[in-house]
């Protein structure tokens, strides 16, 4: 085992030094994209479609680690209607997990507001979450190297030395420094508004590259990043998901991240342990898919575009005969409006009474609409049968690995 580091400062430069208008450029469009983003639905209808979104997330996080989870195994899992296979039954059991500990995380970033989420605290809190909810299996995990086989404690910094792929992590009874030094240069309030776009990016990196748990980094990663986009007000009410855009890329992914391990090559490679230039490839290709990834919802979700799609599944189907018409007027009015009332069914069908009440049990009776109770108001529902109709490309027909 060579030497490894001890020293924090071994992980400069935190971000970028250069002022360089391509990354001043795309972290300003990154801020107009989330603007439009945000407020373009009504709001309810963006809290079921961000529901739809943090499956999403989980899927293409789940796809990066290698476990591929249909989606809509990964919706039973949250129903508890989990497969007699145990290698599925596991998998969905690791979803349900990921699913839930974004859910609270995001519930804790709305009740904390001052939440350091750059904090080992925190790091520890999500790590904690999403480990103790998993299968026993994976809680093992093995060295390649030595082949000795480690238990991994929920919320615990690892205390033994890992190496991955050519990167030989900071030292075991270094971490608490490292991620203090972590923790206080991301959080400074020097760092400009459009550059903690960029450190969004950079501290993606910067987590990975001080691996500090013995098994589940990427994931946690993957969590803490979704929570900056939270803290930096950018993630469009949850309307998007950077790890569509990584899974899709996975190569490219893998391949820059390992590439900004590397200790600077010259005197013109910044002036830190690390490549300045290699981070700031990382970045660059960080906010590309940060700004792809928001206009493919915009494409998805634009005023009409959601309406004429589930028109189309409708119609195509003719699920509801010479009922159909008045069947999508329910529905788009429950995506405008983001919900309605039961009595109001007639008015929005121009149905006899009876009538639009059939409809509208039919509706709920598919799934295509809901209900918190028998006389509640009705609101949007998105159940997975529907996904590739309503949202093209948001899933791929088959597990998608690099583009």
């Amino acid at each position: 085992m060579p030497e490894l580091y001890a020293d924090p400062e071994a992980m400069n430069p935190l971000l970028p030094s250069q002022q360089d208008l391509e990354l001043s450029e795309k972290s300003a469009e990154i801020l107009r994209q989330a603007g439009i983003l945000f407020g373009r639905l009504a709001p309810i209808t963006g809290e079921v479609i961000a529901e739809v979104l943090r499956l999403t997330n989980c899927y293409y996080s789940n796809l990066i680690e290698g476990h591929a989870t249909n989606p809509a195994d990964i919706a039973k899992a949250m129903e508890r209607d989990f497969s007699q296979d145990l290698k599925k039954r596991n998998l969905q059991l690791e979803a349900k997990a990921h699913l839930e500990v974004q859910k609270k995380m995001e519930q804790k970033l709305g009740n904390e507001p001052d939440l350091n989420v750059f904090s080992k605290e925190f790091l520890c809190w999500v790590h904690l979450e999403f480990y103790k909810k998993l299968p026993t299996e994976f809680r093992h995990v093995r060295n390649p190297e030595t082949g000795k086989e480690y238990i991994v404690i929920p919320g615990e910094i690892r205390k033994d030395e890992v190496t991955v792929g050519h990167h030989h992590a900071p030292r075991a009874d270094s971490l608490d420094t490292f991620l203090a030094r972590f923790s206080a240069g991301y959080s400074s309030a020097r760092i400009s508004a459009s550059r903690r776009i960029v450190a969004i990016a950079a501290s993606h990196h910067r987590l990975a590259w001080i691996h500090p748990f013995l098994d589940g980094n990427g994931r946690v990663i993957r969590l803490f990043t979704h929570a900056l986009t939270i803290k930096n007000r950018i993630s469009g009410h949850g309307l998007w998901t950077i790890s569509r855009g990584l899974a899709r890329t996975k190569d490219r992914y893998y391949e820059l991240l390992n590439l900004a391990d590397r200790v600077r090559e010259n005197d013109f490679d910044g002036r830190g342990n690390l490549s300045e230039r290699y981070l700031y490839e990382f970045c660059s290709y960080f906010l590309d898919q940060m700004i792809d990834q928001m206009k493919f919802m915009h494409g998805l979700i634009r005023p009409g575009r959601l309406e004429s799609q589930m028109e189309f599944y409708v119609r195509s189907r003719n699920l509801f005969g010479k009922n159909n018409g008045p069947a999508v007027r329910l529905l788009k009015e429950a995506v405008t409006q983001g919900e309605f009332a039961r009595g109001k069914a007639s008015e929005i069908t121009g149905k006899a009474e009876s009538t639009a009440r059939l409809i509208l049990s039919q509706l709920l009776a598919d799934g295509l609409l809901a209900s918190e109770s028998e006389k509640g108001k009705v609101r949007l529902a998105l159940p997975p049968k529907i996904l590739d109709t309503y949202f093209p490309g948001l899933f791929p027909q088959t597990p998608v690995t690099s583009n």
